[in-house]
């Protein structure tokens, strides 16, 4: 065991910033607070007076079993993110057993520099973004340190191997004081702002998802997890369902023709994902053979706007969505019905089934954003319509059930035992109040015995359950007796923000209800929850940890549109004025955020000379920053020493007594040989030395007494005083008689010197 030397809190600081990072990005705040509390414990467990490390090749050992257990994973189910960032946290706990020299220290740094590049890749949240902006000082200040601790150590090692066998070697102390300090931190705000300035720069001015796709399932960051959604409803599945206040999408609502924003308390928007119309005798699923999915399926560019196909409805919303974390490949869309336009504002692939309306995407895993236009389809006219097949339900507890509900709403069956056609939406709504009016809702439900269909078990044995049970149960009930009717799985949205305009959509509110037709092609809305059961469980939780909630909510939602949704079209509204005179075009990066599917060296060009524009501004905006602040700092330095005022009446006499010292520096200025305010006046004399000795020894004689005035703690005795002024005189009379010569001098001469 080796005796340990304590570990630089800085670098310490780093490391659990960008521990708790990738906390926030992956939403396993268990998992990084394990973690976190592992460094610390280690770091004061090996260092300090009474610290003991394990033997060197101990740590190199259990790192080589986490590399080679990062390999069995990628061979397993391939290396992602989560599976990076993990190897990287079980490396830093096993470096913390390690030696505390610089090069350690370095390899602490770069580890926890890729875990925030881990945590960038796999959140925008504004958690993480926060923390990796909080870790950026703290790593700056490490970083330096580091650099110190460094040079200190190559200049021990050197001085040891040029010191003679068994002599000592004098140590090095390292740079402290006040002083020191304050220049660390002022060289590292300024590292720091030209850091963050450059970076906002790149972030402004370059295009977006530049090759995003080029980077598989490293390429695109997510908004917090998403879990909820559920393609499949398994009826007879118990147990208690998860109540996750996580966010998983941003909804807007506008007026189709006005462009004013809808929405408000109480007001609830239906967000249709999956529609299940397939019932396997313990689940409903999509039939996949029935489906006939839009042939037209390809790449929507950012920005393009596709029809889908259903022809007679009026257009009435416009719904503005962001998915926070979308999963990789195909996923659903959520959508109102009817969904009758879409709009990728990030890109992706599309496909959609004008039966159903269900809309798809497939690309890159992460945030994304769409536009849906909707609108009711108008309903049939005439009381009559034809269908060839009336749709069944094989289960005759559920018929059984159905007919009892349409003979108490007065409703009878035709000639075959189905409701009639012209009173289907009669026949829905008894069915629907009949679940809301004779059934408990809860999210605790025990699972149906395996010998009874778990449809007809709720119906007629537990009339308790939750969502799923209710849509399952009107829609078995309505085919029962001829009606069509499918589940539809999505989001109810009804947490409504006044601050920003916009719903907030949970996890919480995953939610199933039915559509029902009620004539050739019109679809309606049917929820069989009942309203108060549906505010109760999916309104906003009242109390001031919600209030809490809701307003950091509404930063997230700010942060999101703001920052993570900076896209081309932001953009172009912050360079608006920047336009082409010709059609009032954005100009500058016109046509770089484009396909990258099929680039051409053009485009490539395009990319290079944007790169090269952007990374010019900013570099020219950082130069004249460093300069302003240059020259502020100076002029404060210089106020600063025009306006000093001593404190002790003894030295502000001495000063005073010294005024001889400013004249000469003013009469110099005057002359053009001024003193630059970082030169002594030793060494300016000396500078002068080469222009004109006579004027070199009467500064330096002035100097010298101004020292003792100064510097020295005493009074100028009248002989002293006495020679300052007469070497004040000559210089006075010198510069008089060589004006003419001198004036001009900014430095070394590059002449003759006065004779």
């Amino acid at each position: 065991m080796m005796r340990a030397l304590p570990r630089p809190s800085l670098v310490l600081s780093t490391v659990l910033l960008g521990v708790a990072a990738w906390g926030a990005a992956s939403g396993d705040a268990a998992r990084a607070a394990l973690v976190a509390a592992s460094v610390i414990v280690l770091s004061f467990a090996t260092g300090g007076s009474g610290g003991r490390m394990p033997p060197r090749w101990v740590v190199n050992s259990l790192v080589l079993l986490a590399m080679l257990d990062a390999v069995r994973v990628a061979f397993d189910r391939s290396l992602g993110v989560d599976e990076f960032a993990r190897f990287l946290m079980w490396v830093l706990i096993i470096k913390m057993l390690d030696r505390r020299r610089p090069r350690d220290e370095a390899q602490l740094l770069s580890l926890s520099v890729f875990l925030a590049f881990a945590a960038a890749l796999t959140s925008n949240s504004l958690a993480t973004g926060l923390l990796l902006v909080a870790m950026l000082p703290t790593l700056c200040a490490a970083v330096m340190r580091h650099q110190i601790a460094s040079g200190l150590e190559r200049a021990r090692a050197a001085r040891s191997r040029a010191a003679p066998p068994g002599a000592p070697v004098p140590g090095f102390a390292a740079p402290s004081g006040r002083c020191v300090q304050r220049d660390l931190r002022r060289l590292n705000a300024l590292v720091v702002a030209g850091a963050l300035l450059l970076s906002a720069g790149v972030f402004v001015l370059m295009p977006r998802g530049l090759g995003m796709d080029r980077f598989g399932r490293w390429g695109n960051a997510g908004v917090g997890r998403v879990t909820g959604f559920s393609t499949k409803v398994d009826v007879g599945l118990g147990g208690l369902i998860s109540e996750s206040q996580t966010p998983v999408l941003d909804l807007t609502v506008y007026d189709w023709q006005r462009g004013v924003r809808l929405g408000g308390d109480g007001e609830i928007y239906y967000l249709r994902g999956a529609a299940l119309d397939t019932y396997t005798g313990r689940a409903w699923i999509a039939n996949a053979q029935a489906v006939h999915w839009d042939d037209q399926v390809g790449v929507l560019p950012a920005g393009s706007r596709k029809e889908l196909g259903a022809g007679g409805a009026e257009r009435e919303i416009r719904l503005a969505i962001t998915l926070r974390n979308t999963p990789p490949g195909p996923s659903h869309l959520f959508t109102v019905w009817r969904p009758l336009t879409v709009t990728f504002l990030d890109g992706g692939r599309e496909s959609h089934n004008p039966v159903t309306g269900v809309v798809m995407r497939d690309g890159q895993g992460g945030k994304f954003r769409y536009e849906v236009e909707c609108g009711q389809p108008r309903p049939p006219r005439g009381s009559f319509w034809r269908r060839l097949e009336r749709p069944s339900f094989p289960i005759p507890g559920i018929r059984q059930r159905a007919v009892e509900v349409l003979a108490d709403a007065g409703l009878e069956l035709d000639e075959h035992g189905n409701c009639p056609l012209d009173r289907m939406r009669e026949a829905a709504i008894a069915i629907r109040n009949d679940l809301r009016n004779n059934y408990t809702y809860t999210l605790d439900s025990p699972p149906s015995p395996p010998r009874i269909d778990p449809i007809e078990h709720f119906l007629t044995v537990s009339r308790a359950g939750h969502c799923e049970h209710f849509a399952s149960a009107m829609a078995a009930m309505c085919r029962s007796v001829g009606i069509d009717a499918r589940v539809i799985t999505g989001y109810v949205a009804v947490e409504y923000s006044p601050a920003t305009g916009h719903y907030v959509v949970r996890e919480s509110n995953a939610h199933a209800w039915v559509e029902v037709e009620e004539g050739p092609g019109f679809w309606r809305v049917h929820d069989p929850t009942a309203p108060a059961d549906l505010r109760r469980f999916h309104a906003p939780r009242p109390g001031l940890l919600a209030r809490i909630s809701r307003a950091l909510d509404a930063l997230e939602y700010a942060w999101i549109t703001s920052v993570v949704g900076f896209d081309s079209s932001a953009r172009s509204s912050l360079f608006s004025w920047v336009r082409s005179k010709e059609d009032g075009s954005i100009r500058l990066y016109d046509g770089v955020a484009g396909e990258f599917e099929t680039p051409d060296w053009k485009w490539w060009g395009r990319v290079l000379v944007n790169a090269l524009v952007a990374s010019s501004i900013v570099l020219a905006a950082g130069l004249g920053v460093i300069a302003l602040v240059r020259r502020l700092r100076a002029a404060r330095a210089d106020r600063a020493r025009r306006r000093a005022h001593v404190a002790d009446p003894e030295v502000r006499a001495r000063v005073q007594q010294a005024a001889f010292y400013a004249e000469a520096l003013s009469l110099l200025r005057a002359a053009g040989l001024a003193k630059p305010d970082h030169r002594p006046p030793e060494l300016h004399a000396r500078e002068l030395d080469r222009v004109d000795p006579a004027l070199a020894e009467g500064l330096h004689a002035i100097a010298n007494a101004f020292y003792v005035a100064r510097f020295g703690g005493r009074s100028l005795t009248p002989r002293e005083l006495e020679q300052a002024h007469a070497s004040l005189a000559r210089l006075r009379d010198r510069l008089s008689a060589g004006a003419a010569s001198l004036r001009g001098y900014h430095g070394p001469p590059a002449a003759s010197p006065v004779r």
